[in-house]
């Protein structure tokens, strides 16, 4: 191997290692300072939901959704949901920007009532833009989105059937509703379950973290109320 290609994979592999570190750290600190828990991976099997529906938790990095969240133009007027909300920490993050409401949706009562201790910490100790989060124990396979809501949470939460039916009702209230939503999807195994809908666009993705995937769902553009 050339001695030039080999420093550079090197550098690239320390460099990978080193936003590794950067992020554990991140997210450790993060819990830490505010006195919260919600970087702990539980498994569906702790849980004792159906594994048809959902998977475990696993929380979500600070780092790269709060820049994810920094590219979107977010107004007073828009409203965060994140399905499959987990222990709460989306949400925490999302209250760092001016949403005018947050919402996060969970199947697992356990991790509702964690969710709700995070949140009430957290807001103890951070003076948040958006201090409106509200915490709902329910199916998001069953549940209807909210008209006001216009940003949209996907941690890869769902197996494919459950993310069929989300991706549907959302499609759905969209339309009749006549708004755009953008969704972060969180994950790469359903990306084309999204793009297989005419009325849905994937937007360019986050310089550094094309991990998250952005889509605009909206009905015929010509009637679209932003």
């Amino acid at each position: 191997m050339e001695p030039l290609s080999l420093f550079k994979k090197t550098v690239y592999f320390l460099l990978g290692k080193y936003k590794h570190l950067t992020k554990r750290a991140a997210n450790f600190f993060f819990d830490l300072c505010y006195g919260l828990d919600t970087r702990h991976h539980v498994s569906i099997e702790v849980l004792g939901t159906d594994p048809t529906l959902c998977y475990g938790y696993e929380a979500t990095d600070w780092i790269s959704f709060k820049s994810v969240l920094k590219r979107l133009d977010i107004k007073s007027t828009d409203t965060f949901l994140d399905l499959g909300s987990g222990k709460g920490r989306a949400l925490l993050i999302a209250s760092e920007f001016p949403f005018r409401k947050i919402i996060g949706v969970e199947i697992s009562k356990e991790l509702c009532d964690l969710a709700r201790k995070n949140v009430e910490r957290y807001l103890q100790r951070k003076k948040a833009q958006c201090g409106h989060i509200e915490i709902v124990n329910a199916n998001a396979f069953t549940y209807r989105v909210p008209s006001e809501v216009s940003v949209l949470y996907l941690a890869d939460p769902f197996p494919g059937k459950t993310l069929d039916r989300v991706l549907n009702n959302l499609v759905g209230l969209v339309k009749i509703d006549l708004r755009r939503v953008l969704v972060i999807y969180g994950g790469s195994q359903f990306c084309g379950k999204f793009t297989a809908f005419s009325n849905i666009k994937e937007l360019p993705s986050v310089s550094g973290y094309q991990f998250y995937k952005i889509y605009e769902f909206s009905p015929n553009p010509a009637v679209c109320v932003l």
